[in-house]
């Protein structure tokens, strides 16, 4: 919120004497609530580092703290005073309750007791709530009744910042504003509606609210259901927020609610390993459920809606499919759709069917698109930056209305009741999945959806497919595991499933980042191994903004690899990588990296020696990051003869050999100089300790290597890690395989 006011100020929307007083139990003053507000703010406004620099200190100069309990009505009555001192006696006041729920009816009595939401006493008063609005029909009811004996339903604004975001509130605009769209919106040229979110991240941080609601309660009842009725809606009389919301509501009546039978639910992979999760949470991270809405206009039109954490990627979007011509002149044509992107990148894409150029009629479909960035050269405004301006202005329109609110809670309410009962936990699926390839259970048919929305398997009845491993995985295609494209057929002397091949470099880093955050909140004493350089680094600072809560006392850190520079140069990984990682968790993470003061063969001495004891603790080494140079070197091991043969019971034990602890090994070697600077490397028999490594390969331009690699793992260190270590795959954006399983499982 804070952010937001304040890309407003910059934008000079707010008026001059605007203050920003924040309430709370925590005990600062002006100077030091100041310098926490400071932390969060950015400017797309000003590109001068001084024209920003003094537009935050302007902003912070309005910025105050009060300090009281939630409950205490005495408390708000110091604080009207303290703002009636600041703004004068006949200011507007906007109170925006970012409260814990089971403080916030308490918070609301004491608001109107201290005379806080009296519009008698003041121009206006208004108060902006947020999610959520209850867990069913019955406590939002009961919520909303509460509200109503405080505050009247005209200074009420739930706010809902999927409401505020451009490409929903364009729906109002593409729909009733276009000629040429009215005619063909509804049920007989509309085949299927399809509403879709996914999150690349888990609950980071918030998994004991999260546990609390679910994926239903968290994102369809509010989020994707207001999008439903955008989509759904008859065209108001005026654009007022009474007629918006009338519209809206009667089309939420007019929904069936969820079933058991045309929904699934899911759970990712370490969700109920996550801090404050219950080990026996029935708690959804994923639904897809289809809906129908029983107007004339939309009768047996199926409404897909999905929703999920964890996934491959960061998408919420809105896909109308049109139905076939009665009859075409060219079989099989692809349908027409119309796709609404809300983020990220918002943007409206038309595919159409179009002749392909040159002396055959060959039809191919090719998108018509509008990206805002691109065709409108302003900035896009945020979320919240529209809502809290309609909230100054005192317009209602784009914040969920009191029957609304029942509607929707009336469509979720008999399906969730109906878990709740059963107590059934959720089927499992892998952190990083492609939302399209998880399997669904629709009609009492389970079929895995590709990314047209065919169906293109089907398989047992229970809604995931069970793995030769035993646990749940998203469904194969029917043609296997083995994708087409270059490579598919490569045959490798490595065996097994060595290859995890995904269809973007962004699925790939979800990926990755899936599998370091599983690794991070595992509850025992292990040993992580980070690989420095570009490709990996993007995904430590990603994780790090996702502030996964980690107990990092738990865990040692080791760089597969350093250059032997000190801490503060720009080449060093330690120095690039630690302040990255300090975010992941607490207290500060411990790295065991080479010491840069001294030379390198003592510095790899000193290190190994550091192992060793670590070693001897019984940590685990657990999984490990490396890297794969355009020579087949990893870490910094250029040379294959530095990969000695191990034994197999001294490689993925999790453990290093005892002779290797005892000295008799080296553990850390000076890798000599590369590009000009002196190196240090972790050795062989501590890679190989690690119980999972993950090479970790972006880019067409490691094709040769990689297969060469597969070929001929002997030639190279990488291979002859690869050919010793048995749960060491290679991840990778390229299309290649050796019949391993696809990056989506």
């Amino acid at each position: 919120m804070i952010p937001a006011l304040f890309h407003l100020f910059c934008n000079g929307f707010l008026p001059e004497r605007f203050r920003v007083v924040g309430f709370a139990r925590s005990p600062l003053d002006d100077e030091s609530f100041r310098r926490e507000v400071a932390e969060t703010l950015t400017t797309r406004f000003q590109p001068e580092p001084e024209e920003c620099d003094l537009a935050v200190g302007h902003f912070l100069k309005r910025c105050h703290y009060h300090q009281g309990q939630y409950t205490r009505a005495d408390d708000f009555r110091t604080l009207g005073r303290r703002i009636e001192g600041l703004t004068g006696p006949r200011s507007g006041l906007l109170l925006y309750m970012a409260i814990p729920p089971d403080v916030f009816l308490d918070t609301a009595r004491s608001l109107r007791a201290a005379g806080l939401a009296d519009e008698e006493e003041r121009p206006w008063s208004r108060v902006v709530i947020e999610k959520p609005f209850g867990r069913d029909t019955t406590s939002s009811n009961e919520l909303t009744a509460a509200l109503g004996r405080i505050f009247s339903e005209n200074q009420t604004y739930r706010i809902d910042h999927y409401l505020g975001k451009e490409a929903i509130q364009n729906l109002l605009a593409l729909r009733f504003g276009n000629r040429i769209l009215e005619p063909v919106w509804n049920r007989e040229q509309i085949e299927s509606v399809e509403i879709c979110f996914s999150e690349d991240i888990g609950t980071q941080g918030r998994a004991g609210y999260f546990d609390r609601f679910g994926i239903i309660r968290d994102v369809v009842q509010n989020h994707l259901l207001q999008a439903l009725a955008l989509v759904a809606m008859e065209q108001p009389i005026r654009l007022t927020p009474g007629e918006i919301a009338r519209e809206k509501d009667r089309v939420l009546r007019a929904t069936r609610p969820m079933t058991a039978e045309a929904t699934q639910v899911g759970q990712y992979e370490g969700y109920r390993q996550e801090p404050g999760v219950p080990r026996d949470s029935i708690t959804e991270t994923f639904v897809r459920t289809t809906l129908y809405v029983d107007t004339p206009r939309w009768y047996g039109v199926p409404f897909r809606i999905t929703a999920g954490k964890a996934l491959a990627e960061r998408k919420t979007e809105i896909l109308l499919r049109f139905r076939d011509l009665p009859v075409s002149l060219f079989p099989g044509m692809a349908a027409n759709t119309l796709r609404i992107r809300v983020q990220p990148d918002e943007a409206i894409e038309l595919q159409l069917n179009n002749k392909v150029p040159g002396m055959n009629m060959t039809v191919t479909p090719v998108g018509l698109n509008m990206l805002y960035q691109q065709e409108f050269a302003t900035t896009l405004p945020e979320a919240y930056e529209r809502l809290l301006l309609d909230v100054l202005r005192g317009d209602r329109s784009l914040f969920i209305q009191q029957q609304e609110l029942a509607a929707a809670w009336e469509v979720v309410t008999p399906y969730l009741r109906e878990r709740e009962r059963l107590r059934e936990i959720p089927p499992e699926y892998p952190y990083g999945s492609q939302i399209s390839r998880l399997v669904l259970r629709s009609g009492g048919e389970v079929h895995d959806e590709d990314s047209s929305g065919e169906s293109a398997f089907r398989g047992s009845p229970s809604g995931f497919r069970e793995s030769s491993s035993g646990k749940l995985s998203p469904g194969e295609s029917s043609s296997g595991n083995r994708p087409s494209g270059p490579g598919a057929s490569l045959e490798s002397p490595l065996g097994g499933q060595r290859i995890r091949s995904f269809p973007t470099e962004a699925a790939a880093r979800a990926g990755l980042m899936a599998e370091l955050h599983r690794a991070l909140v595992q509850d025992k004493e292990q040993v992580l191994m980070l690989a420095g350089g570009s490709t990996p680094l993007d995904i430590y600072r990603r994780l790090a903004e996702a502030t996964p809560g980690a107990d990092l006392e738990k865990i040692r850190f080791l760089l597969s690899d350093d250059r032997h520079v000190p801490r503060d140069d720009e080449r060093s990984n330690l120095g690039t990588i630690l302040p990255l990682i300090s975010r992941w968790g607490s207290p500060d993470p411990r790295v065991l990296h080479p010491d840069p003061s001294l030379t390198p063969e003592k510095a790899a001495r000193v290190l190994g020696a550091e192992i060793a004891r670590l070693g001897q603790s019984g940590a685990s080494f657990e999984l490990g990051i490396l890297g794969v140079g355009s020579d087949g070197h990893t870490a910094s091991l250029f040379d294959s003869a530095l990969v000695p043969l191990l034994p197999p019971h001294e490689v993925g034990q999790g453990q290093i050999p005892p002779h290797a602890r005892a000295g008799e090994t080296p553990l850390a070697v000076p890798a000599g100089v590369r590009l000009g600077v002196e190196r240090v490397s972790l050795a062989a028999p501590v890679l190989l300790a690690f119980r999972r490594l993950v090479f970790f390969v972006l880019g067409e331009s490691k094709r040769d290597i990689i297969e060469h690699i597969l070929r001929e793992p002997r030639e190279t260190p990488a291979g002859r890690i690869l050919m010793q270590h048995p749960q060491a795959q290679i991840w990778t954006d390229i299309t290649l395989t050796d019949g391993g399983p696809h990056g989506s499982q």
